[in-house]
């Protein structure tokens, strides 16, 4: 999206389109994780995730490991011992890091804070996946943990194929959060 900004007559021209009296949004620096996690994660929203995965059951394969993920993490640790329980206890992962969602919209002027953390925490960006595998993980995309671990075979394309799924939804949420924004000052 190209954007450019007459301060003398206070209009944003937006390919080719004249907008008068635009909010912008707050500008946003780099990404801070002690910041900013708390401000765009939604840890109620991942439990909820969590629990209508599991629903009645008390154990679920990790799409990504197939590791048996126990919905009680005490549970784990009784059954695998604390050396191998992480590797069963269930984290709610998000496919397309926080910090990647961040930086694509960071510089998005229609956009709020609460817009981000919308996106972010869409449940097409949640995946289950042991503690284990998303700590490892850490802030990076699948396809930047495939290649920094030599991830091969099914798992390699189970985790790119994933990727590309939350990348499609977190686009559709972005474009969706846009239209709003810009209808806001419209």
């Amino acid at each position: 999206m190209a954007e450019l900004y007459d301060k003398e007559n206070e209009e944003h021209i937006v390919n080719g389109y004249v907008l008068r009296n635009v909010k912008t949004s707050e500008h946003r620096g780099q990404y801070d994780a002690k910041m900013h996690r708390k401000l765009y994660d939604d840890p109620a929203k991942r439990k909820h995730f969590k629990e209508e995965q599991f629903g009645n059951k008390k154990t679920v394969d990790d799409i990504y490991t197939k590791n048996k993920l126990h919905k009680n993490a005490d549970a784990a640790d009784r059954k695998y011992g604390s050396n191998h329980a992480n590797s069963h206890k269930t984290h709610v992962d998000h496919t397309t890091p926080i910090a990647v969602v961040y930086k694509n919209m960071r510089d998005n002027p229609y956009v709020s804070n609460e817009s981000i953390k919308n996106v972010a925490n869409n449940e097409d960006n949640y995946k289950l996946t042991s503690g284990k595998f998303n700590q490892s993980k850490g802030a990076k995309t699948n396809s930047q943990y495939v290649k920094d671990n030599n991830i091969t075979g099914e798992e390699k394309r189970i985790l790119l194929s994933e990727q590309r799924k939350s990348e499609k939804a977190i686009l559709k949420g972005i474009c969706k959060e846009t239209v709003k924004g810009m209808n806001q000052v419209a």
